[in-house]
């Protein structure tokens, strides 16, 4: 069986004051319903798991814990190894606030109205997904996300582990091996109207900082939210390929190239393993996965974790 990996969505959600007050200023249950509505017209229902607040959740050989307060912590368990779990704490924006959840099972924290921004999360087929949603240009353009690692463990963004020519800008939780057990998806932001809206993520510890540079040039709403997937160990085989000292310098060089091409570890792994289909990429996605497979094809460890 295939372990999980718990890709954590940083996503963000920004609404203009004039939408929050639409939906019930006075009227916390009545917003939290239709700003679960506005989350869910951006990032579809079909992938979240319906649930109850402060229950268990069993993805694959995986267990998720969603608190009801959003000062608690979110709680992830491998089942098959101990050694990869951890929490993780939501934004400032949440704490000392309940929740409430929709019909499709988005969890909307902060209810109150006319607040600077919200926290929502999102459980599904692979993980979860984290948003903020924010509510005017006065609200913080900052957002934290604590974690709790395993002794051992650490943060560390695409750039430190695989070199500033392959960042991908994703996030890995790698354990004391040096080997990746979790992943956090490349942000996004877009604007209403498509455009583009820089956004980053710090790496402060063991904290995830996501950065929104929005500005009042910005059409509300804006919308980030990137996709999860699963498959640590073929992930984490990919990513090791990538900085092992086993593997000739010079094939070293071209993976990496590879893996930029690609776009991420994450959806390097999806295409090796058959999860997504080579023919929707672009020619040189396709070139680039033909070639990575040449260069992998020698390396047991590879093959073996990611069967393809």
């Amino acid at each position: 069986m295939k372990k999980v990996l718990i890709t954590i969505l940083i996503g963000l959600l920004i609404f203009p004051t004039n939408l929050v007050s639409a939906v019930g200023a006075n009227n916390d249950k009545e917003r939290a319903s239709g700003l679960s509505r506005s989350i869910e017209e951006k990032t579809g229902v079909s992938d979240i798991i319906k649930s109850k607040l402060n229950e268990d959740l069993y993805t694959d050989n995986t267990k998720i814990n969603l608190p009801s307060n959003g000062t608690n912590h979110v709680k992830v368990s491998d089942l098959e190894n101990k050694t990869n779990s951890f929490e993780m704490l939501l934004p400032k924006e949440a704490n000392n606030t309940n929740s409430t959840i929709s019909t499709n099972g988005t969890i909307v924290y902060n209810n109150e109205a006319n607040s600077n921004a919200n926290v929502a999360l999102q459980p599904t087929n692979d993980g979860f997904r984290s948003l903020v949603i924010i509510n005017n240009l006065s609200a913080s353009k900052d957002y934290t996300f604590e974690f709790i690692l395993p002794k051992g463990s650490r943060l560390i963004t695409a750039k430190e582990y695989l070199g500033s020519e392959c960042d991908t800008k994703e996030v890995f939780v790698v354990n004391k091996d040096n080997v990746i057990t979790s992943l956090i998806s490349p942000p996004w932001a877009k604007d209403a109207n498509g455009s583009n809206v820089p956004t980053y993520y710090r790496v402060e510890g063991n904290k995830v900082i996501q950065v929104v540079e929005f500005t009042k040039n910005n059409v509300f709403p804006i919308v980030a939210d990137p996709s999860a997937w699963k498959i640590t160990k073929c992930i984490g085989a990919i990513g090791a390929m990538g900085i092992t000292l086993a593997v000739p310098i010079a094939k070293i060089a071209k993976i990496r190239k590879f893996i930029k091409i690609i776009g991420s570890v994450k959806e390097a792994a999806m295409l090796l393993t058959g999860a997504t289909s080579a023919a929707e990429k672009s020619g040189a996605v396709r070139a680039a996965l033909k070639n990575l497979i040449y260069e992998i094809s020698g390396i047991a460890g590879v093959i073996s974790q990611c069967r393809f």
